[in-house]
């Protein structure tokens, strides 16, 4: 994705796959496939609900914040104009090198900050939100986010575990000790928030992450238990591992479950106890401790 603060728009590739700003879903897929056909079915849909997304998702009025790495907001922005497709000038704003060339646009009035944040703000993914409108408020204002109250300090709840799923992804080594590698196959994202997508290439629900066994080749459904309940939780957890199990498991090849959560839960003690050694769980923390340099 592109973004340009002085002519206000943001912009994404897939050039070659032309305009799509009337076609549906099954059409991109189509188009995608046909120009790209050296990558998976699961890439094709991939492109297709990233376009889709594109084109129908993003509203006039909707606010668009313009991020450089995780703790720098570059610029907040109103979407003025609906996605279009302009290939005259794509070329124009990059002095026509076809190779780097952007066609598809969204239209955004840029109100330029910048702020830098003391600590992280954003998580590691190109498109992220939506966000509620207090975090939005506290945000432009140079915040992060605090935490809600709690009664202890180590009880409360750390900028830190916000990014939870992103420090397991970026520790996953040292986490599971190279028992585990994340699952990749050719032209995906490795392993994390992978897509399951239903029989017409669409995206039903993510994983976590998703990690293969170095020694039995076994796959292994990670998934956080947030603020949802217990049925929840594990309902989702099954249902992931089912179409694992489904769609990218070989013969004979195993798939479990992790949930990762914080409390004990005498509700999800007794489930599990059902589930004998299909699914585990393991608990974490996040200490704050003050200590001299002496």
């Amino acid at each position: 994705m592109g973004i340009d603060l002085e002519h206000g728009t943001i912009a994404v590739g897939w050039k070659s796959i032309g305009d799509a700003s009337s076609l549906d879903w099954d059409d991109i897929w189509d188009k995608a496939a046909e120009t790209y056909p050296d990558k998976s079915d699961r890439s094709h849909s991939i492109d297709a609900n990233a376009l889709w997304n594109f084109f129908h998702e993003i509203e006039i009025g909707d606010k668009i914040l313009a991020r450089r790495g995780r703790k720098i907001l570059l610029a907040v922005g109103t979407v003025t104009k609906t996605a279009y497709y302009d290939w005259e000038k794509g070329l124009e704003r990059v002095g026509g090198d076809e190779n780097l060339c952007y066609p598809n646009f969204i239209e955004v009035d840029w109100e330029k900050l910048p702020i830098e944040y003391d600590e992280l703000a954003f998580g590691m993914y190109t498109l992220q939100g939506p966000f509620d409108y207090d975090y939005y408020q506290e945000l432009t204002q140079g915040e992060v986010p605090e935490p809600e109250e709690s009664d202890t300090l180590n009880e409360s709840r750390f900028r830190l575990e916000r990014y939870l799923e992103d420090f397991i992804v970026t520790n996953f080594e040292q986490i599971f000790e190279g028992k585990y590698e994340r699952y990749q196959t050719e032209g995906d994202s490795v392993g994390q928030q992978y897509p399951i997508m239903n029989d017409d290439g669409r995206v039903i629900g993510r994983i976590d992450i998703l990690a293969k066994n170095r020694e039995d080749e076994s796959l292994l459904v990670i998934e956080l238990k947030r603020d949802y309940g217990v049925d929840t939780t594990v309902g989702q957890i099954l249902w992931y591992m089912g179409w694992v199990k489904e769609n990218l498991c070989d013969e004979g090849q195993d798939v479990k479950g992790l949930i990762i959560c914080t409390d004990k839960d005498e509700k999800l003690d007794y489930t599990l106890q059902m589930l004998e050694d299909r699914v585990e769980v393991k608990f974490y923390s996040v200490r704050f401790q003050l200590q001299s340099n002496t």
